[in-house]
């Protein structure tokens, strides 16, 4: 997905060039995570989320889906309507873990689709690349 959908679908700016790799689905331990993305900067020297901060989310259609099922709860509304949600790093963290588990766990191809694709894109705005 390019830089500007990646913009356009999650409204969030923050996107890197220079990732960490990792194999799909994996998470660094929280303490990495929170350091990365704390004190990490994207390509135009902004932090990936600074600290006391929550990242923002717009989702989709598909993303809304499955936050309901994980009964992750909008904090109001964004541009055109989009459901906003907003994580400190400890919530992110614990939904990119709820996602994949979903995404495991489901039956349904689409469900499974949108949780890795949702996953994989928060991942990605942060500086990290799934492979």
């Amino acid at each position: 997905m390019s830089k500007h959908r990646l913009r356009k679908r999650y409204g969030h700016h923050r996107y890197s060039h220079s990732s960490h790799s990792l194999t799909f689905g994996v998470l660094p331990p929280f303490d990495e995570f929170q350091h990365h993305i704390e004190s990490g900067v994207d390509d135009e020297g902004r932090r990936y989320l600074a600290a006391g901060t929550k990242y923002p989310i717009e989702a989709a259609e598909s993303d809304r889906r499955v936050l309901d099922a994980l009964r992750v709860k909008p904090s109001g509304v964004g541009d055109y309507g989009k459901a906003k949600y907003e994580f400190t790093a400890k919530q992110l963290y614990a939904l990119i873990k709820k996602l994949m588990q979903k995404a495991d766990a489901t039956r349904d191809d689409e469900m499974r689709e949108s949780a890795e694709g949702l996953a994989s894109a928060i991942m990605g705005t942060l500086g990290y690349e799934w492979i």
